[in-house]
């Protein structure tokens, strides 16, 4: 199958296999459903459950000869009329949730006083801690990071591109402590943070996992097991904080000095 027809198609909202039998009813018209499992080696048990989810977005229509159901692909232009839908389910949901948010906001008051402990796995639960971190943050505020390194795998470094958006946007200053020394490192760190409300500074390490935090909270990462910690709690914000200057007052300003 095409890769871009299946990407789009996917992106509308249907699943793989959902794909798989639209694509097969508009090309072969009118099918049993024994000539749609024949014709993409279905499991019986999964074909109706696929079937019956088209049937609900109205992209496929069936029909009863002499007590067998046929299935017809509808034209591909019932698939905008699906997506204008799904844009109106979610206005109607945003409006929704929007009458909502004094009520959550409330919640959310009702826990300051707490410590939360969150535990985020996976490239995108680091991205969406680190994301959190940064945009509570309040503006003109100064954010620690120890461990900083140029050199780590391309979804971490696209990840720090994208939150230096939100730096540059809420103009924070954040203060990087670099541990990784090797010329790749040195060289994108210089590249990517050489801006004036980055405060960099160099050292070969101790031996700490890598933390990122701020007067509110701090997250502790480890991106070889692809995981992090974020505590919402000022107590250990303050211990990471006073631990990452002393640091900061023994590290070089410079790589190579």
């Amino acid at each position: 199958m095409d890769w871009e027809l299946e990407q789009v198609l996917s992106n509308v909202g249907l699943s793989k296999n959902e794909i798989k039998v639209y694509v097969a009813l508009l090309k072969t018209g009118e099918s049993k459903v024994s000539a749609i499992i024949r014709n993409l080696n279905f499991r019986s048990g999964k074909i109706y459950e696929v079937l019956n989810s088209l049937l609900k977005k109205g992209l496929i229509a069936e029909t009863l000869k002499n007590d067998i159901k046929h299935y017809t692909a509808m034209p591909p232009k019932r698939i905008e009329e699906y997506l204008k839908t799904k844009k109106i389910e979610l206005e109607i949901q945003e409006q929704q949730l929007e009458a909502i948010m004094p009520r959550l906001a409330c919640a959310s008051k009702l826990e300051k006083n707490k410590t939360l402990i969150r535990v985020f796995e996976g490239i995108e639960g680091i991205k969406t801690a680190t994301q959190y971190l940064f945009e509570k943050t309040p503006g003109k505020t100064v954010i620690y990071a120890y461990g900083a390194s140029g050199a780590r795998r391309e979804p971490i470094n696209l990840m720090w591109l994208q939150i230096n958006k939100t730096i540059q946007q809420r103009k924070l200053t954040c203060e990087l402590l670099v541990t990784d020394m090797t010329k790749e490192s040195v060289k994108a760190i210089k590249k990517q943070w050489s801006k004036p409300n980055f405060r960099i500074r160099f050292s070969s390490g101790e031996h700490l996992a890598n933390f990122t935090g701020n007067n509110e909270m701090v997250i502790i990462y480890n991106f070889e097991k692809e995981n992090c910690i974020l505590i919402e709690d000022r107590y250990y914000a303050a211990s990471f904080k006073d631990v990452f200057y002393k640091l900061w007052m023994q590290a070089r300003i410079s790589p190579s000095s």
